[in-house]
């Protein structure tokens, strides 16, 4: 072989493990963080339902978006957290605030609240404080969060909601965003691998690879086109 075949062979060769020690720094940042719901977990009741199709106050236009609960479609997911955040997607509404509770197995209320809403809509996340009961490990937890139209809460009024179990096992979910996710989807975890992410695209809107890692792990949980409207 010439000196010029191995100069450029060995250019070739050291081209590549660059390339492989960029693909290798890449590839944790851009893997795709998906949901695995567990085996032992069967659909929950529905909550509630809009009023109207849009599921939007009475003096909002008729075809806007509608609230969107961000759950597995199963209406039911774990979290590790004794105080965790729920999130939920609010279109642009009249309504400057919504009404936030959560109760335990038995309908009991653990904790309510009323939150302000975004006045152009967007996602609001619901974290549980300190002052409220801790959630119980193995114990079913239901939430809503309901408009307040004319800063009333009246049946039939937008609501939605959804069921939340405390886990008490172990999840080994370090690094970034998108790695906790991963690691929490895989475990089945659904409001600490959402909660990951949505805060960390909150804080970063224009990175377009945490978008798609919250896309993707919405997505596999059934809750299509929730991002779109961010």
């Amino acid at each position: 072989m010439s000196l010029f075949n191995l100069l450029y062979l060995n250019t070739v060769l050291r081209a590549a493990a660059i390339a492989v020690v960029v693909l290798a720094a890449i590839a944790p940042s851009v893997r795709a963080s998906s949901f695995q719901p567990p085996d032992d977990t069967a659909p929950r009741e529905s909550t509630g339902g809009a009023s109207r199709t849009s599921g939007l106050c009475p003096e909002d236009p008729i075809g806007s978006d509608a609230l969107v609960p961000l759950i597995p479609d199963t209406n039911h997911g774990y979290t590790v957290s004794d105080r965790p955040t729920i999130f939920v997607y609010v279109p642009e509404t009249t309504a400057s605030e919504a009404y936030f509770s959560l109760e335990d197995e038995d309908y009991m209320p653990v904790f309510q609240t009323t939150v302000p809403v975004p006045a152009g809509g967007g996602l609001v996340a619901i974290s549980v404080p300190d002052s409220a009961p801790t959630l119980e490990a193995d114990k079913d937890y239901r939430w809503m969060f309901t408009l307040k139209c004319d800063d009333r809460i009246r049946a039939g009024y937008p609501l939605v909601g959804g069921w939340i179990s405390r886990y008490d096992g172990n999840v080994n979910a370090q690094g970034s965003p998108a790695e906790m996710a991963d690691a929490y989807g895989r475990a089945g975890i659904w409001y600490d691998g959402l909660a990951a992410l949505a805060l960390a695209v909150q804080s970063e809107p224009d990175n377009q690879a945490l978008v798609a890692n919250l896309e993707e792990f919405l997505g596999s949980a059934g809750v299509q086109g929730a991002i779109a409207r961010f």
